[in-house]
């Protein structure tokens, strides 16, 4: 059985997870999917504790992406995405890296507009 609930963007999301799951009834064992910001530590130590599963965009900024390990996989567009798992048994994680080169060029002319945007400003301040 899917639920879901929705609150207001003012909400702290940080203290609204236990509630949530609470007044949705999920049980113990479910998957709980959500965003990054309301993955706080706390709340994924408290959802291991009462024994639920979770899947989440990680807020990490270092990856520990392998290429020679990846496994390449196509999408249903037909683009290939490069896929890692990565077990932290300190956490009882299991983390699922991805790389495409789709992604990587967006990223690219995302940082280069930004260069851009900054260098135009400095130029403009002499």
């Amino acid at each position: 059985m899917r639920r879901s609930e929705t609150f207001e963007g003012t909400v702290s999301e940080d203290n609204t997870l236990e509630r949530m799951l609470n007044g949705l009834g999920a049980p113990a064992g479910a998957l709980v999917v959500m965003d990054a910001g309301i993955a706080t530590g706390a709340n994924l130590i408290w959802l291991r504790e009462h024994g639920y599963r979770y899947l989440v965009v990680s807020r990490e900024r270092a990856r520990q992406f392998e290429a020679e390990t990846a496994a390449p996989i196509e999408t249903a567009s037909g683009a290939t995405v490069h896929i890692q798992r990565v077990d932290d048994s300190n956490n009882k994680e299991v983390r699922l890296y991805c790389y495409s080169e789709q992604r990587e060029q967006k990223e690219q002319g995302i940082n280069q507009r930004f260069c851009e945007r900054l260098e135009g400003r400095t130029q403009e301040h002499r």
